[in-house]
């Protein structure tokens, strides 16, 4: 096992020992790895973690699929950016200190941005998903066949990915 694939599998560990210490008698908790692997994002945030697996329950009818949690999950993330209070507009600067007319015009600010931490372990995720997907594709009957057909077009990609892939594992600390 890969040691990022361990990294998910306890990061699943761990949300279903977060739901399951809930003080509800009867709980629901994830089936599916995949399942807790769309609430690990959300370790640091046990409130929200659960409230999210709450929402997806009830939603579903008690029958949650990952894509369901990753639906509630975006859309609760959706809802608290929409529910920031409006900026109360400045008032009107007096005549004698209005600003001249070729002074820069203020940036509105940016959108408030998803934690690193979030985007980076989805970002890791979905790059172990698709290096899986590769994998599988090499045990695929067909791929003796065509391997001569794919080789020239993505083998300097895949390497390129690789080195890049390489620098970001590098860049964590040990």
């Amino acid at each position: 096992m890969s040691p990022s694939r361990a990294y998910q599998m306890i990061d699943a560990a761990s949300v279903v020992e977060m739901i399951s210490s809930t003080t509800v008698d009867e709980i629901i908790i994830p089936a599916t790895e995949s399942q807790a692997r769309e609430l690990a994002p959300l370790l640091d945030q046990p409130e929200e973690l659960r409230d999210v697996w709450d929402e997806t329950l009830q939603r579903t009818n008690g029958k949650p699929t990952a894509a369901a949690i990753r639906d509630v999950r975006r859309d609760r993330a959706e809802a608290s950016v929409e529910s920031l209070p409006e900026p109360e507009p400045a008032e009107p600067a007096e005549p004698d200190t209005a600003p001249p007319t070729d002074a820069p015009i203020p940036k509105a600010s940016a959108p408030q941005r998803r934690p690193i931490v979030d985007t980076f372990r989805d970002a890791a995720l979905t790059a172990v998903k698709d290096i899986d997907r590769l994998s599988r594709l090499l045990t695929d009957d067909r791929w003796p066949r065509n391997v001569t057909k794919v080789a020239p077009s993505i083998r300097n990609d895949l390497r390129e990915a690789l080195d890049r892939l390489t620098a970001v594992v590098e860049s964590l600390p040990a």
